[in-house]
C-alpha cells in the first residue's frame, strides 16, 4: 500500500498540472486577424556598388485596421516584426542561391535578427511608439553578383499572449510598379525559384525586388 505522503504528493502533481493547464488555456476571448504592411526602399535603382547601402523602411500607425474582423487594434507600445529573404540569381538553372552571408547590415529603427537555421532570412523588428509603428535598416553589398529580397509575413502584437495571434501580411515592395527582374535577362533567367517557391512571371510579383552589384 501506498504511503500517505506519496498519495498526497500525486494529488498536489496532478492539481498543478490542471491549474497550469487551466490558466494557460483558458482565454475568455481570442483574437486572430491580420492587418497588411508595404515596404518603401530607398531608391528604385537596379545597380549597385559593393559597398553602397540600400535601404529599406515601413512605416504605418499604431491604429491597426483588422482585415477579418473589420475593428481597429492598437499595437501602441508593442511589437511589430516581418521576415525578409535575400538570395542571389545565377546563370545555373533557375534556382536562386541563399545571399544573407554577401550583405553587411545596417540598424536605423529597430535592429534586424538572424535566424540560425533559415539561412536566407533577417527579421526587422521593433517595438511601436504611442502612434507610429517604424522599421527602417540598409542592407550592404560585400560581392558582385546578381541578388533579390523577398518580402514575407511577420508578426505584431504582445509577445507573451497566447490568447491572441496577429499576422502582419505584406502587400507590396514599393518600386513604381517596377521590381527590376530586367536586369535578371543578364545572366538569361526568366523564371526563378526561391527556396522552393516558384515564379513563372516574377517581373509580375510586388513581393520581389532584384538588383545587381558590381565593383
Amino acid at each position: 500500500m501506498k504511503s500517505n505522503n506519496s498519495i498526497a504528493y500525486q494529488l498536489l502533481l496532478l492539481s498543478s498540472l490542471f491549474f497550469i493547464n487551466f490558466t494557460c488555456h483558458d482565454c475568455e476571448d481570442t483574437l486572430t486577424d491580420r492587418s497588411n504592411f508595404s515596404v518603401i526602399p530607398s531608391t528604385s535603382q537596379n545597380t549597385f556598388s559593393i559597398g553602397d547601402t540600400l535601404f529599406l523602411s515601413t512605416h504605418f500607425s499604431t491604429q491597426m485596421e483588422l482585415e477579418f474582423s473589420g475593428t481597429v487594434y492598437d499595437n501602441s507600445n508593442q511589437l511589430v516584426n516581418y521576415t525578409m529573404k535575400l538570395f542571389e540569381g545565377t546563370n545555373v538553372n533557375n534556382t536562386s542561391i541563399e545571399a544573407r552571408d554577401n550583405f553587411e547590415f545596417l540598424n536605423s529603427i529597430g535592429f534586424v535578427s538572424f535566424p540560425y537555421s533559415r539561412t536566407f532570412e533577417i527579421v526587422p523588428e521593433n517595438r511601436c511608439d504611442e502612434d507610429l509603428c517604424e522599421l527602417e535598416f540598409g542592407i550592404i553589398p560585400q560581392k558582385k553578383g546578381y541578388f533579390g529580397i523577398m518580402l514575407r509575413s511577420g508578426r505584431f502584437g504582445y509577445e507573451d499572449n497566447s490568447c491572441q495571434s496577429l499576422s502582419l501580411m505584406p502587400t507590396e515592395i514599393e518600386s513604381n510598379g517596377n521590381n527590376n527582374f530586367e536586369i535578371f535577362n543578364e545572366i538569361g533567367l526568366s523564371t526563378i525559384r526561391i527556396e522552393g517557391s516558384f515564379f513563372r512571371n516574377p517581373e509580375s510579383e510586388a513581393l520581389l525586388y532584384f538588383f545587381k552589384v558590381i565593383e
